[in-house]
Parts: C-alpha cells; structure tokens; sequence
C-alpha cells in the first residue's frame, strides 16, 4: 500500500489531504506509471481536494468516498471539462489521468503548473485593458456541447439545492416558485467560477483559465454571478466594458435569478450580504434580492474573493 492513514468520514479526510509526507508514496507511484520525472510535493492553494505541485506539473487526488463527499462525479467532470478548455483557450493542459486502486480508490488528474499572478494582484487600469480578451475567452467556452460527462444544470436540480436552507422560508418558497418559471433551454458550457483567483496572468502576459471543476452545460448568464461579483466587484469600468449597459432592470433581473440558480448561488449571496453587514435573514421576498442587488451594482465596490 502506497497511502496509509485512515479516512473515514470528511474530519478525517480534511485532517490529511495536504499532508505531503502522506501523499507522497503515492504520487510518487503514479508519476512512475505515467513515466514522469518526480521531485517533492509542495502545497498549493487548500481546496476540497488533495493538490500538490511536483515541480511544473500539478496532481489533484479527489477524495475517496469513504471521505464523504456528495458528488461521486467530480472528477469526471473536471478532466471532461479541461480537456474542452484545452481545445478552445488557454488553460493547464490536461497531462494525464486515472485511477488507482489502492488502500483507497482515488482518481486523479494531472495537468501542466501555470505560473503568474492572478488578476487581482495587478493594477485596476491594467485589469480594464483585459476585459476584451476575457470577454474572448468566454465566447470561445460558452458553445452548445454535446459531450458526456459535463451536467446539464436543470430545474430539478436547482430546487433540491440544500444551501438554500439558510434563507428565510418566504424567501426559499419564492425562490422554487420562480424557478419553474424560468427557462433552461439551449445550454451552453460555462466554466461557473470566473473569478480573479481563477485568471492567470503569465509572464508573457498570455490570460490563462484555471480550475474548471465547476463547469456545467447551463445558460450563459450562468457565468454573470462570480463574473461581477468575484471578477469585477461592481467596478463600473470593468463592468460597462465587459457587459455594456447593466444599470437596467432586465439586466438586474436576470442577474439575481442566475444567483438562485447556481449551484453556489446561495454561499455567494452570504458571503456578498457579509460583506455588505446585512444579515440574510431580512431577505423574505425575492423583490428583496432585486433591491439589494441593484444597492450592490450601485454601491461599485463589491468583490468576493
């Protein structure tokens, strides 16, 4: 056996999964397998997964299911969705992947390291002359796919969404109410988490894409949730250079219904009425969620990290 801690149940899973002296016995193995050269791990940023750097190249072991987790299809996802990404845009590319039996079944993805910096870390009017090119990159990734592995976002789906739960009940009645009202018709692929940490810029100054783990085949307005609130923090530069006019109601609407629809649509209007000290609570009505909403666009400074 490769790996030898005992994973039973998320505590346990979260107590090991960016220890390197654990993993790497098993890294070690795999990189041998795909006839890579290995060097040390190193941690990189804490996600749900275990991911480490292996000089310039990038593992991500997703969690076993003894470790817990409600989505078994995770790893199909990501590896479907990067390989898309690598067809269409500059992104890591896909280096190899599997599975392996071990203590535990874990699967595994390895890509390329893409270095830079992300787009926060440089100056706001370097950001605005990248809207153009962003706004590239989206038009090449939200395109009609028919390949399998990546979910249809569906109303099914967005009414049995658990996170909801935090919200007042008058509030979560209104949401399943609209939601049988909206369309889901005509998806297309949307990476579903644009947001500064997930934008790489290299040293030439090339934009990559990262982290597509949360790809979906859904609308295209999919993407405006973590585009204005995790990209663009309502900076009415980027925002009127990207979406145009946004100051209207259509666009207000549309915007805080693709909130109720994604996936993480709930934890991102948390942490965005955190960030604003209102308590979600308070919210009872989706008229609410407008309101606030149209104060947040309003307020040109509101970005989620």
């Amino acid at each position: 056996m490769y790996f030898t801690k005992i994973i039973d149940g998320i505590d346990s899973w979260e107590a090991i999964y960016q220890n390197t002296e654990a993993f790497e016995p098993l890294v070690r193995e795999l990189f041998k397998r795909h006839q890579l050269p290995f060097f040390s791990l190193q941690n990189l940023r804490p996600g749900s997964n275990a991911v480490f750097r292996v000089d310039d190249l990038v593992i991500k072991l997703f969690g076993p299911t003894e470790a817990g987790f409600q989505n078994t299809n995770a790893f199909e996802i990501e590896k479907t969705a990067l390989a898309q990404a690598n067809s269409v845009i500059l992104s890591p590319k896909l280096v190899a992947s599997g599975v392996i039996q071990d203590a535990y079944q874990f699967n595994y993805i390895i890509m390329e390291q893409v270095e830079g910096v992300d787009l926060f870390d440089i100056p706001l009017e370097q950001r605005i002359t990248y809207i153009p090119l962003i706004k590239k990159l989206t038009t090449s990734l939200n395109q009609p796919l028919r390949t399998v592995g990546i979910p249809i976002v569906t109303m099914e789906d967005c009414l049995a969404n658990h996170r909801w739960q935090y919200f007042s009940d008058s509030f979560q009645e209104e949401r399943r109410q609209l939601l049988k009202s909206l369309s889901f018709e005509n998806p297309v692929y949307v990476h579903g988490d644009f947001k500064v940490a997930n934008l790489i810029l290299n040293s030439h100054q090339q934009l990559y894409v990262v982290d597509f783990a949360d790809s979906h085949l859904a609308p295209v307005a999919y993407e405006w949730p973590y585009m204005v609130f995790g990209l663009f923090g309502c900076h009415p530069q980027l925002m009127y250079n990207y979406f145009g006019d946004y100051q209207n109601e259509a666009f207000i609407i549309e915007l805080s219904h693709q909130i109720l629809i994604h996936k993480f649509g709930a934890f991102l209007l948390m942490e965005i009425c955190e960030l604003k000290d209102k308590n979600i609570k308070t919210m009872t009505s989706i008229q609410q969620l407008y309101q606030f909403i149209q104060e947040c666009l309003e307020s040109e400074n509101c970005l989620i990290e």
